[in-house]
């Protein structure tokens, strides 16, 4: 995958989000996106529900256009991308990267065991661009499952140097509308 110009990827995030008032204010990520940093080392964290459109969007021309979601209706699926730059690199130039996910219900218990994996194992990516992490999380609230805010904690841990980024996102999940309903008329009656 293509890595993405921090730069560029920022001014992107934040067309999305501050109008000209707010651009001189300290502002918060948008809804559904989290970044942590440590010097260098950045991760974002973003939830869409429209993964093909997302990996379209990713693969198409800089910046991107990336469907982000806040919130999703029950029976919706959602799923989590992972982004990352600046890593660092061991001797011969491999970063290792280690995601753990874990999934706080709406009364903030534990909903399922956190999902750790591998976010990179490799080369390096370029310097000063952020990179699709490999995995991430997929996720479904069925019928029968709690509404409401559920919080999804990321942590990144960067083996070598040791470094541990953690960030939030937060999708409400709200109850699926009515499938619309529709009435078949038949001809008019004719009139006499």
């Amino acid at each position: 995958m293509p890595g993405r110009n921090f730069l560029v990827w920022l001014a992107a995030i934040a067309a999305l989000v501050i109008s000209p008032t707010l651009a001189a204010q300290e502002t918060a990520p948008p809804k559904g996106v989290a970044e942590a940093r440590a010097g260098e080392f950045r991760v974002l964290q973003m939830m869409s529900a429209d993964p093909a459109a997302f990996m379209e969007a990713w693969q198409g021309p800089t910046p991107p256009k990336l469907p982000m979601t806040s919130s999703v209706q029950r029976n919706e699926r959602f799923e989590q991308f992972i982004m990352f730059g600046n890593c660092t690199a061991d001797g011969g130039g491999r970063c290792l990267l280690r995601a753990k996910v874990t999934i706080f219900d709406p009364d903030g218990e534990f909903y399922g065991e956190p999902l750790e994996f591998a976010a990179w194992e490799g080369p390096a990516p370029p310097a000063n661009a952020f990179h699709l992490a490999r995995g991430g999380l997929g996720m479904v609230v069925e019928d029968g499952e709690k509404l409401g805010q559920y919080r999804i904690r990321l942590e990144m841990t960067d083996v070598i140097s040791g470094t541990v980024l953690t960030s939030d996102v937060v999708i409400d999940v709200t109850e699926a509308e009515p499938p619309a309903t529709s009435v078949s008329v038949g001809p008019a009656a004719a009139s006499t």
